[in-house]
């Protein structure tokens, strides 16, 4: 999302109800390059990475198998990023 969209909030509370049923967790916030972009520009993308699994991990993960996109900048910003065959899950009211 945009810087301000929420999405280090959503991150956040996804990696705590993740934590509260035993999985092991390793999240990564990724904080915008510029705070106060223009809505929409590829450089106010703000992402929340959450590598779950029920076994032990050590890296956020390099290639995602899901993506929540809630505007059109995100969407951009992210594919090269997606597993093959990875799930897309986004706002189609933004998108």
């Amino acid at each position: 999302g945009d810087s301000g969209d929420g999405m280090q909030l959503t991150g956040d509370r996804f990696t705590w109800e993740s934590a509260a049923h035993g999985n092991d967790l390793s999240p990564l916030p990724d904080f915008p390059a510029e705070i106060r972009a223009p809505q929409g520009t590829l450089p106010g993308v703000s992402a929340f990475q959450l590598h779950i699994a029920d076994h032990d991990i050590f890296t956020p993960g390099d290639a995602p198998d899901v993506l929540v996109a809630v505007n059109p900048a995100a969407l951009m910003a992210s594919p090269p990023l997606l597993q093959p065959r990875a799930v897309s899950i986004d706002d189609t009211l933004n998108v």
